[in-house]
Parts: structure tokens; C-alpha cells; sequence
């Protein structure tokens, strides 16, 4: 399949745009490009009684010290960062998309019926705003089987791949006093808690945990979003919980079953939550040996996930009377996950999400088990102005285990080696009103032993500058 490649001159291009933004969202450059003069054309919101349009189209330009090219199915068109990206070997610049939120577009409902119930539900799509496809994670991945590293365009497995809805697809009812139940496609409860709880916000650019699906996935990217589930939720005061079940299908990434339970709370700045989840015959997609149209490779694993993860918001004022003031934010977290083989093997024919077909299966990865541990911190600086600073460190481990090929390593020799994995990030952000931001930021990646055997490079270095409209 021919790629289109969005590329434009050179790295210095991207300082000098990113140079450029800064000195425009700068107060003085504010004033002189008037950007805070801008007028928002958009209405407040786009609802009907109780049904709610919203979307975002986000946009960018990167240079990478290590990178890809483009890829037009991939959501962010490009790995920011090093790990997923192995055939990552020299600079890469040019547009990329979905920097600091997935573009998509999508529609809430909350109508009430009386007593205190209400119908809710929740419908959205991904897209790529620079090829107007549909996100396709695994498209990404097929299409890249049975080419060399060097020739290869950007390509990550992922729980977006290629459905019509391949974000949230869920209804159901709501009541104050007795919980919300919910039926459908639904975030895992650990992708909420990343979304909720990484001071990038899961920004695809700027946070590990954002653009590498395995920590909301809870091993498996693809199972981030669970299909044919069950989910109810209760609030008690400044305590909640949760519980939520999957049916194993096909055209799913969990083929056996899988469930999760929540419980967290807040009170006054803090807030906190738990989650832990049990998935049964999960998919981990990956490139064939040779091209196979819309097929896959695929090793499956039963995958057991415990994280906590907080955060604390400082009220620090200085705002005008009756208006908001600063505040800085400060994050934490931690996941133990465990991957091995699965207890209901898959044999014969299978697919996974958007209809991909599993080509190769692989049911005897592990022959002990791997165990992987992530831990990450940072803070956010929020300011009345619109402006916004955040930072975050992310440090991802793997143990070494006995792989169907290989015993114990501690090196780069095999993927089943132990290995560590560091990402450092910047960002700033500026609001130019409620529904239009530019931002831009710095990111450093570093691998080392079994979490980069077979790459081509080690570490990676990328700056990202960028838009993102909101509605």
C-alpha cells in the first residue's frame, strides 16, 4: 500500500515554528498578534434537549531525533517517543495530529425520565485530520507485516482499529441515589484513571502512558476499551466505586472474559483511585512475516493488573476578587501488571477489533510469567490567564522471563531480557479562548536492554508544536 508522507523542510523549521508559537503566546506577543483579541465563533455547547454534539481536531508539527515516517492510519501518525517504534533510526520532521487529545467527534446523551433517572449514553469516533481516515491502529501494523525496519512508516498496536465507532459506544440509565448501570463499549477503568490522573492528561506527544496503550490496556493496548461490557458505578459522598464485566467475543480484543473493580475518593485537593482487573485470552497485535491483507499476528495472554494512582490540587489564589486564582497540581502513580499465558488458548480461526484477522497466534509466550511495573510523577501549573506548565517523568520496567525461545537474560540480546524504559516531558499551553489552544513541548525517551532488544536505536529526542480546536 503507497503511504502519503505529510513531511515539510527540516528540524530547523520546527524550532523556528515552535520559537515562533512561543513568542506569539508570550504577553508581548499576545498583544502584538492580538491573540487574545480572537473571538470565539463557537456557541458554549451544541446540544438538543439532552443530546450533546462535541468533538476536537487537533493538529501538529514534529521533529523527532529518532523517528518514522508518517503514517495516515495510525491516530497520531507518528510514535512520539521510542518505545513501539524499533524501525525508529534517523530524524524525522513533518505534520502529525493528535498531540495533546485523540480528534474525534461524538455525541452525550443525559435526558432525564423522572424520579430522579435519567437515559445516558455516549457514542465517538476517531479520526486522523491530515488523510479524513478513520483511526486504525491496526491497519498500521497489516500494513507494515513483511517489511524491514528501515523501510517501515510508523505503526502501534491499539484499541482504535478502524471500527465505524472505535471510541466509547455505550448506553444506559442513571439515577443520584442508586448508581449509573451502562452497557456497551466503555473505557477500562484504568484508562480513566490515566486520563484523569497524568499530568500530560494522556497527551499522545507528552506522556508514556498516553501514547504506549499497555498501562490503560493493563497489558494489552488493545484492551483499553472493552467491548460487549457491563459497568456500573456508585457514588457515596467523597467515595465511589465500580465494577464492570466483558463478555469474550470476536471482532473483540478479549476473547474469554475479563472484569474490574474501582474504588477511590476525594476530599477537599486529593483525590485517588485503585483499580485492579483480571482479562481472560487478550490480543497483542503485531506484524507478520509476510504481507497478509487486513490480517495480523497475534500472541495471546491472560493478563492480572493492580495500580493506585492521585493527584493534589494547591489553590494558590492571587486572582481578582470572586475569580479564580493559580493552581498547581501534583500527580503519582503506580501499576503491577502480570502477562502469561492463557488459560483458554486460541486455536483455529479468530479475529480481533475492526474485523482483523489473526494470522499467526502465538498461546506460549510465557513460560514464566512477565511482569511489568510502571511508576510516574509530575505536576501542572494552571493560571486564570489561560496559560498552563506541565511536566512529567514516566519509568516503565520489565522482568526477564522464559520465553518459548530463550531462558533469563539481562541485556539487549532478546526481547524477553529484563529492560527499563525513562520518558522526561514539558509542555506549555496556552487558551486562546474555551475552545481554541496552541501548545508546544519537549520530550526525551530512553530504552535499555530486553525493552529495546532488536531496535535500531536506544533513546529519542522530539519537539512537537501545535492547535487543537474543541467543540
Amino acid at each position: 500500500m503507497t503511504k502519503r508522507k505529510a513531511r515539510l523542510g527540516g528540524a530547523s523549521g520546527l524550532f523556528a515554528c515552535a520559537a515562533t508559537a512561543l513568542v506569539m503566546l508570550s504577553p508581548a506577543g499576545a498583544a502584538d498578534f492580538w491573540i487574545d483579541t480572537i473571538k470565539d465563533p463557537l456557541p458554549e455547547k451544541l446540544s438538543w434537549k439532552g443530546i450533546t454534539v462535541y468533538g476536537v481536531i487537533d493538529v501538529n508539527y514534529t521533529w523527532q531525533s529518532k523517528g518514522q515516517p508518517f503514517d495516515d492510519d495510525l491516530y497520531p501518525g507518528t510514535i512520539y517517543g521510542l518505545l513501539g517504534a524499533p524501525g525508529a533510526h534517523k530524524a524525522y520532521w513533518g505534520f502529525a495530529q493528535s498531540g495533546l487529545s485523540q480528534s474525534s467527534v461524538g455525541v452525550k446523551i443525559e435526558e432525564p425520565l423522572g424520579e430522579g433517572w435519567s437515559v445516558v449514553g455516549k457514542f465517538d469516533t476517531g479520526f486522523n485530520p491530515l488523510s479524513l481516515e478513520l483511526s486504525d491502529a491496526c491497519a498500521s501494523v497489516s500494513n507494515n507485516s513483511g517489511t524491514s525496519l528501515r523501510q517501515q512508516t510508523a505503526n502501534v498496536d491499539g484499541s482504535r482499529c478502524g471500527q465505524a465507532i472505535n471510541g466509547s459506544a455505550f448506553a444506559g440509565i442513571s439515577n443520584a441515589n442508586y448508581g449509573t448501570l451502562t452497557f456497551g463499549r466503555q473505557n477500562a477503568f484504568n484508562l480513566d484513571s490515566v486520563i484523569a490522573y497524568d499530568p500530560m492528561g494522556a497527551a499522545y506527544a507528552f506522556s508514556f502512558i498516553g501514547m504506549v496503550g499497555v498501562t490503560a490496556g493493563m497489558g494489552s493496548t488493545e484492551a483499553a476499551r472493552w467491548d460487549n461490557s457491563i459497568r456500573y458505578t456508585y457514588n457515596f459522598g467523597p467515595f465511589h466505586a465500580g465494577a464492570m464485566y466483558a463478555f469474550g467475543a470476536e471482532d473483540t480484543a478479549i476473547h474469554a472474559g475479563a472484569y474490574g473493580l474501582n474504588v477511590g475518593g476525594k476530599w477537599q485537593g486529593l483525590s485517588v483511585d485503585a483499580v485492579f482487573a483480571q482479562e481472560n485470552s487478550v490480543v497483542n497485535a503485531g506484524r507478520l512475516a509476510t504481507y497478509q491483507k487486513n490480517a495480523l499476528a497475534a500472541t495471546i495472554t491472560d493478563n492480572t493488573s493492580a495500580s493506585i494512582m492521585g493527584k493534589y490540587t494547591f489553590n494558590l489564589g492571587g486572582g481578582l476578587k470572586d475569580a479564580p486564582g493559580d493552581k498547581l497540581t501534583v500527580y503519582g502513580g503506580y501499576q503491577y501488571t502480570v502477562l502469561s499465558n492463557p488459560d483458554d488458548p486460541l486455536t483455529g480461526y479468530h479475529t480481533t477489533i475492526g474485523g482483523y484477522r489473526l494470522a499467526s497466534i502465538n498461546n506460549q509466550a510465557y513460560q514464566t510469567d512477565r511482569i511489568l511495573n510502571l511508576v510516574f510523577a509530575g505536576a501542572k501549573y494552571e493560571m486564570p490567564s489561560g496559560w498552563s506548565f506541565a511536566a512529567g517523568w514516566y519509568h516503565f520496567s520489565q522482568n526477564s522471563w522464559v520465553s518459548n525461545a530463550n531462558g533469563k537474560c539481562s541485556s539487549s540480546a532478546s526481547s524477553n531480557c529484563s529492560g527499563d524504559y525513562d520518558q522526561v516531558s514539558f509542555m506549555v499551553d496556552y487558551a486562546i479562548n474555551k475552545h481554541l489552544d496552541v501548545y508546544s513541548g519537549i520530550g526525551y525517551t530512553a530504552g535499555s536492554d530486553g525493552l529495546v532488544a532488536g531496535y535500531l536505536s536506544d533513546s529519542d529526542t522530539y519537539v512537537v508544536t501545535g492547535m487543537r480546536l474543541k467543540f
